[in-house]
């Protein structure tokens, strides 16, 4: 009885663990990478756009490296969907010197792109990072 016992708890250890790990990994998509260097320009978009047909989170993982720094100046990434107007802000992010991070939003269906503003045109950075869903 106490070997059917112990086969029991471990048959149930072993289900319990599958379950826990099905449940807590969840795949994410890529949608577009980027990356740059010598970044300095006020107001630039990503070349790549991405199209969402329902509505998701979806996440921007940003790494950087100043070049060249100012003092309390940074980054600022932001996630911009498109409108009839042209591109609205729905997101954003300022990261300050070398750092790396992310910007998550809840993003309706859509076209999406980001936009990277050094606040001072001195101020250069080298980008790179990935739009996922």
């Amino acid at each position: 009885m106490n070997n059917f016992k112990i086969k029991l708890n471990i048959a149930s250890l072993v289900v319990l663990l599958s379950l826990t790990g099905a449940m807590v990994v969840q795949a994410s998509t890529t949608l577009f990478t980027y990356q740059g260097w010598g970044i300095s320009y006020v107001g630039l978009s990503s070349l790549s756009k991405t199209y969402l047909s329902k509505t998701t989170t979806i996440t921007v993982h940003h790494k950087q490296q100043v070049c060249e720094q100012y003092f309390g100046v940074g980054l600022k990434v932001y996630i911009e969907k498109s409108a009839w107007y042209g591109w609205e802000t729905v997101a954003e992010k300022t990261f300050y010197g070398t750092a790396s991070g992310t910007l998550s939003t809840k993003a309706t269906s859509g076209t999406y792109r980001l936009e990277f503003d050094a606040a001072h045109k001195g101020q250069t950075y080298n980008i790179q990072g990935s739009l996922t869903k």
